[in-house]
């Protein structure tokens, strides 16, 4: 039985890339590339303890988690990318992890000559955490960035 994240991961990898870029910092895309948030915790304008955060990060750490277990059942190892230690130019979807985080797991889906990147990005400690997945084109994350 799969998750809605992984039925929107599905869904993703089987949606056209269109022609022009569409969407907004919760869904976006251009002609290589999906990006869309699975799961988002509340924010903490009003709250920044231990004992709001912590819970809000571990729910949103096990989506992530149980949702990367079933993407390493279909398609193996994920590759671990620490967006910090690269310097190559990385694109639209990559750069948007970047932006807001160190980490990103990659899988390949030859399948569909695309790869899946997963990362949990908070962008300010005051503002929500939030899982995203990218779709990209290209048979492999290492192909796709040479």
């Amino acid at each position: 039985m799969s998750s809605a994240h992984e039925t929107a991961v599905e869904a993703l990898l089987r949606q056209p890339f269109p022609d022009t870029a569409y969407g907004r910092r919760d869904a976006f895309g251009d002609m290589d590339h999906h990006v869309a948030r699975l799961a988002v915790t509340q924010d903490f304008w009003e709250d920044r303890s231990k004992e709001v955060v912590g819970p809000a990060r571990d729910a949103i750490d096990h989506d992530h988690d149980r949702l990367a277990a079933a993407l390493t059942a279909r398609w193996g190892p994920a590759e671990e990318v620490d967006l910090g230690e690269t310097d190559r130019e990385l694109g639209e979807a990559a750069g948007f992890f970047r932006s807001q985080t160190r980490d990103m797991l990659v899988w390949s889906c030859p399948t569909y000559s695309r790869w899946v990147a997963l990362a949990v990005i908070q962008a300010d400690p005051e503002l929500p955490f939030e899982l995203f997945v990218a779709v990209g084109a290209g048979p492999t994350w290492s192909a796709a960035r040479n």
